[in-house]
């Protein structure tokens, strides 16, 4: 079976459960993708004391303040970028460098918080703009090629001083919050497409499971 092909017949399964439609589940999936994000950026914190810090803003477990810290922004990071997607306003220098002075607002940056590549990312936000016009004519499939590319552009790109991994993350859950698409869970750092998307078939197949462990289905 082609990587294309056990996509759509995940995402099928998917939606047939109707699992993002389970009350509170979309708010508790985003909190998860938030933390899975800063943990692949090496904070170690669980996911339970994760939760708590979105919920109240206070810590509950004895991590890292430096972790803590990470966490937070990345997560007000994310708030200022979903709230952003609901909208049909053009995406510029200014909203994407926006997200990530959220996400650094915590971090204590010896070598200074700035960007580098103030054109370079200009470019990748009008790019990017011109390639949405027609995303409703796309299929699926290419929707989320489409948000794959804006990770793997901000990733080789890596125009800011600190939090480049996140930020390619972020904007790739971006796109896919703007398309309506299900966000991919990052259960590492893909090298290409291919690799994305058996990552999204493999993360969707685990809240498949979870949610069918819980209903006793």
């Amino acid at each position: 079976m082609s990587i294309e092909a056990d996509f759509y017949n995940t995402n099928a399964k998917f939606k047939s459960l109707e699992i993002d439609s389970q009350d509170g589940y979309m708010k508790n999936y985003l909190y998860k993708i938030v933390w899975q994000s800063a943990v692949l950026s090496g904070a170690e914190i669980g996911q339970e004391g994760a939760e708590t810090l979105f919920e109240t803003g206070c810590t509950s477990t004895p991590s890292r303040l430096s972790d803590y810290e990470m966490l937070y922004g990345l997560f007000r990071a994310y708030k200022a970028a979903s709230e952003f997607a609901k909208t049909n306003k053009v995406l510029t220098f200014n909203d994407v460098n926006g997200f990530w002075l959220l996400c650094t607002k915590y971090i204590d940056c010896e070598s200074g918080r700035e960007c580098f590549k103030t054109q370079e990312l200009s470019d990748f936000c009008e790019q990017m703009n011109i390639k949405c016009q027609n995303v409703q004519d796309m299929q699926p499939w290419e929707k989320y090629m489409l948000t794959f590319e804006a990770y793997f552009e901000i990733f080789e790109l890596l125009p800011w001083s600190v939090a480049n991994y996140r930020m390619a993350r972020l904007m790739s859950h971006f796109f896919q919050l703007r398309f309506s698409l299900f966000p991919t869970n990052f259960l590492g750092l893909p090298l290409n497409k291919d690799q994305m998307s058996e990552m999204h078939i493999k993360s969707l197949n685990a809240e498949i499971s979870e949610f069918l462990k819980k209903t006793g289905d």
